[in-house]
């Protein structure tokens, strides 16, 4: 452990506690900054003196000041700048973890669909508020590319053969059955309960279940950034974990899915 790990391990609490009062007691944001903070002190803190190291509270606190007007108040840098930061450092595994459950464990599409909602996302970060989480905003772009996808699969014939056909069939965001996995997706679906569970849920089901069960995004969050009713993603919710819990059957107790 180096001794910057050691004085931040030291002080989480204090630091913790100065990026909440920052972002106004907002959890997440005070999250994402604690995080940017942490990475780009660690970096700075190979280059300061002896001196300046004995005061890593208020040096660190120096850092995550300078960092809350960049990101949060946008006087800094630009939001091109913030995004790529709050990407690399905060988002970037997290999202192609959600990319590989949501194409049902195919690494090849999910890396796919990782770059091309990155490069969405940056095309349309000029409509991003900066006050609010990165990574829900950022799933909800790959749902969409995601879709997109499927829908340009399908014009171009890339349909299942007969028979795999009637075993399985997903759907989009609408309800519509889809008939265009393909073959790898289906081998994941077959293999692994997981995703053949998964699979029988339209792509927004999905999406929903995946944010809130396992990457923990409130629900009040989730309706935001699908620009839908609480009371809709409350539905999702209990008819996504049904429909699992039916396609599972008898899961181990350790299950997400509860």
């Amino acid at each position: 452990m180096t001794h910057f790990d050691k004085q931040q391990q030291q002080h989480h609490d204090v630091l913790s506690a100065y990026c909440l009062a920052l972002t106004q007691n907002n959890l997440t944001n005070a999250q994402i900054l604690y995080r940017l903070t942490n990475c780009r002190a660690k970096v700075a803190f190979k280059r300061i003196s002896a001196q300046t190291a004995t005061q890593f509270i208020p040096w660190w606190q120096n850092i995550a000041t300078r960092t809350h007007k960049e990101i949060f108040e946008g006087t800094l840098l630009n939001k091109e700048t913030a995004y790529w930061g709050l990407l690399e450092h905060c988002v970037s595994e997290r999202l192609l973890a959600f990319c590989i459950h949501l194409c049902l464990g195919d690494t090849h599409a999910a890396q796919d669909l990782h770059q091309n909602t990155v490069l969405r996302a940056h095309k349309n970060i000029g409509k991003f508020d900066f006050k609010k989480c990165l990574f829900p905003w950022m799933c909800t772009i790959a749902k969409r590319v995601h879709i997109d996808t499927f829908r340009k699969n399908k014009r171009q014939n890339k349909s299942l053969p007969p028979d795999i056909e009637t075993q399985v069939q997903t759907q989009d965001e609408q309800g519509r059955h889809l008939d265009n996995m393909t073959d790898i997706e289906l081998a994941w679906c077959f293999s692994d309960p997981t995703y053949y569970a998964l699979a029988q849920l339209s792509v927004t089901e999905r999406c929903v279940i995946l944010m809130f069960y396992i990457y923990n995004v409130p629900q009040n969050e989730i309706a935001e950034v699908l620009n839908m009713k609480l009371n809709t993603v409350k539905s999702h919710i209990k008819r996504g974990k049904e429909q699992l819990k039916n396609h599972l059957g008898q899961r181990p107790s350790s299950s997400p899915f509860g």
